[in-house]
């Protein structure tokens, strides 16, 4: 036997994540005067019998009468452990150690332990160092090997502690999370199938007695963004009286249920075994309990999983303490054969698995064909850890802790995914669960999901001249940020920047911008782009180019100085000349302003006045029917770069419109809207201010011969 009272703690351990045999607790002889040795003799029936609780108090009791007694610190260290006060277990542990270390050798180990389990890893660490070359207690080659893993854990945990995973816990409320243990948890339907024993009184393990309390599966329904109050499972017949009913799974196509119902056997003991369940249509049949292959009445058989094998066949994953030697809790597995209702002998997974601690709750991914248990005996931060490990050459590969936060420096079992393998549920009895007494005494059900990612997005880039090869740096070019909500823009930042600067903005995840560029003798430009669906930080690269307008359009006061261009010439004088006059003079490219075309404000649709002018067109496609044209529309500067273009387009294309309906064949008429991007005079004048003049200039109809001249 590795440890006097290694037993009773793995039983209390059992009791606590079972939730067996209860009794409800008070205080015991509080007010009754009693030699020291009766009532050690009645703390120890309490403690015998599984009323620890009890127990610590008359231990109490006696220390003070027998403060250097090593059998009382050492029985009120294993007491604590048992019911999970691991800070009081920790002191009196140390005390054993200093009254009587020969005495009981492996206290020290236990105070080692301890220090873990209240997150004192560099003091631990230390404990189990100096133990590695001075333990002489029992089984010294097997308890050498566990202080080896010990010291791993620390380490692990040192370095989990500071590098944690990127992880959330989400500690479940009331509506789930009883003040007793809660555990076990299962999806169903999209709500959580879970075990609960839901009292507000203290309870402990009384062995050979039944108390009229049970834990039983409970529903908590899905509700929106959080849960429903759980209520008792009455949806198919798994609940029954006098009865501990927990640990649910079931099978991947839903069709079956396994499950753990545990009651006292002739000798007071507890003993689980497994059940099943089968859906057929739409109903849970009566659960039949599986045949003596599994469920050995000597032995529990608890926590069952369907999973698959390294070799990918079927089997039935259980957690029980049959075997030879010292009561420990392995994990197990039995192939099921070809009716899915019988299984083969069961076999222990191999020692990479199972170690000298207690291996639970093991639970089967069949998507990454993954197997997750719990495990005192790998190396962890504290108590019990969640692992994970996978098919390697016919074998299960080399356990891998699931770092922090999933485990913790407390108990951390019970591991299943919910609908992706970066979301699903644990339970711990960690400090902040709801609890009866003490901070760690009590298991609940958590939450884990992804931090959300904090993305670092940025823009930068050089507003350049679009014409210059040498791509120079406008002069104080000026950028505006847009964020469009809703269809609307919404200004952030509006920054001149130097011209040996480029710009930079930080941006927003799932965002829609625009950003316009602007700067004095040069066309405004903007451009659209998204932060929709990136996943990882990262700096947008988008170089700007401005247009130059002609500096000599304008004179300062604004009026019509000289011109740079034919076509502005021709634009000017059009006004007395017909679209023939205009074709025949024209050299070189034919393309002329259509005068007198007018739309209503912001919008495509024609103004009635500017029929006439488009009727004269008319005529004179019929007089050269041969004649393609181009047909382009044009707006000034105010208004978006995407948005001018849109309505070009959209007023070229009346036009167009217009002369179909008169007669003329579509494919002689092309419609292209140019936006801001041709002007023909500058929109603002050099010293800033507005120029409407130019801008009247801007907005027009142009035409192009393409053929038929």
């Amino acid at each position: 036997m590795l440890y006097t009272n290694y037993k009773t703690i793995v039983i209390g351990r059992i009791v606590l994540l079972l939730l067996l045999g209860m009794k409800l607790h008070g205080q015991v002889h509080s007010k009754i005067e009693m030699k020291s040795e009766k009532m050690q003799r009645m703390a120890e029936y309490f403690f015998n019998t599984g009323d620890y609780y009890a127990g610590i108090d008359l231990y109490l009791k006696a220390i003070q009468k027998e403060p250097k007694k090593p059998f009382i610190t050492e029985r009120l260290a294993t007491a604590y452990e048992v019911i999970r006060d691991y800070r009081n277990a920790m002191k009196w542990y140390k005390k054993t150690m200093e009254l009587n270390p020969g005495l009981y050798p492996l206290s020290k180990f236990k105070y080692g332990q301890m220090l873990k389990m209240n997150g004192k890893y560099h003091e631990a660490k230390a404990v189990f160092l100096s133990l590695q070359s001075s333990y002489t207690g029992p089984t010294v080659s097997a308890y050498k090997k566990w202080i080896k893993a010990e010291i791993d854990g620390c380490d692990l945990a040192l370095d989990a502690m500071n590098n944690p995973e990127p992880i959330e816990i989400e500690h479940l409320n009331s509506n789930v999370n009883a003040a007793y243990n809660d555990f076990a948890p299962v999806k169903f339907e999209g709500n959580l199938l879970y075990s609960s024993l839901p009292l507000d009184s203290l309870l402990t393990f009384n062995r050979g007695k039944g108390s009229g309390f049970y834990t039983q599966l409970y529903l908590s329904k899905k509700n929106g963004g959080g849960w429903e109050k759980g209520k008792r499972f009455t949806q198919a017949p798994f609940n029954v009286k006098d009865q501990h009913t927990a640990n649910g799974s079931f099978s991947p196509d839903m069709k079956r249920f396994y499950f753990t119902r545990c009651e006292l056997n002739q000798k007071g003991n507890m003993i689980c075994a497994i059940f099943v369940s089968h859906k057929i249509a739409k109903r849970w049949d009566e659960p039949v309990k599986l045949d003596e292959v599994i469920n050995n009445p000597v032995f529990t058989s608890t926590q069952p999983a369907i999973g698959l094998d390294p070799r990918g066949k079927e089997v039935l994953y259980f957690v029980s303490d049959r075997g030879k030697g010292i009561r420990s809790y392995d994990i197990w597995f039995a192939e099921l054969k070809e009716d899915k209702e019988r299984y083969k002998i069961p076999k222990k997974l191999s020692k990479t698995i199972n170690t000298q601690g207690d291996e639970m709750t093991p639970f089967y991914d069949f998507e990454n064909r993954t197997l997750y248990f719990s495990s005192t005996g790998h190396p962890g931060f504290g108590g019990y850890d969640i692992f994970k490990t996978s098919p390697f050459d016919r074998n299960w590969g080399i356990p891998e802790n699931l770092g922090a936060p999933v485990n913790s420096s407390t108990d951390d079992l019970y591991y299943i995914l919910d609908n992706s393998p970066d979301t699903g549920y644990f339970v711990s009895n960690r400090p902040g669960s709801i609890t009866i007494k003490g901070e760690t005494c009590c298991d609940d059900i958590y939450r884990f999901y992804p931090t959300p990612i904090k993305l670092k997005l940025a823009i930068e880039g050089w507003v350049l001249d679009k014409k210059d090869s040498t791509h120079t740096s406008i002069s104080t070019a000026n950028i505006e940020l847009y964020k469009i909500e809703d269809s609307t823009k919404q200004t952030i930042l509006s920054v001149s920047f130097p011209e040996d600067k480029m710009y930079f903005f930080e941006l927003e995840p799932d965002c829609n911008y625009v950003i316009v560029a602007s700067a004095k003798y040069y066309s405004k430009r903007d451009s659209t782009f998204n932060t929709v669906g990136v996943l990882r930080s990262d700096t947008l690269r988008l170089d700007l180019f401005l247009a130059r307008l002609d500096t000599q359009l304008t004179s300062s006061t604004g009026d019509i100085k000289s011109v740079g261009s034919k076509i502005l010439k021709e634009a000017i004088v059009s006004d007395t000349k017909s679209i023939k006059e205009q074709f025949s003079t024209l050299e070189g490219e034919k393309n002329i302003v259509l005068k007198n075309v007018y739309f209503e404000f912001d919008k495509a649709s024609l103004k009635e006045k500017s029929k006439k002018n488009l009727d004269e067109l008319y005529g004179f496609m019929v007089e050269y029917p041969e004649m393609i044209i181009e047909l382009s529309a044009h707006t000034d500067s105010k208004g978006s770069d995407t948005y001018n273009m849109v309505l070009s387009q959209k007023r070229a294309e009346t036009v167009v419109s217009y002369l179909v309906e008169k007669g003329i064949v579509n494919k002689r008429l092309v419609a292209k809207g140019y936006g801001e991007t041709k002007p023909i005079a500058l929109n603002t004048l050099p010293d800033g201010t507005d120029n409407p003049k130019g801008r009247q200039l801007n907005r027009r109809i142009e035409i192009k011969a393409l053929s038929g001249v």
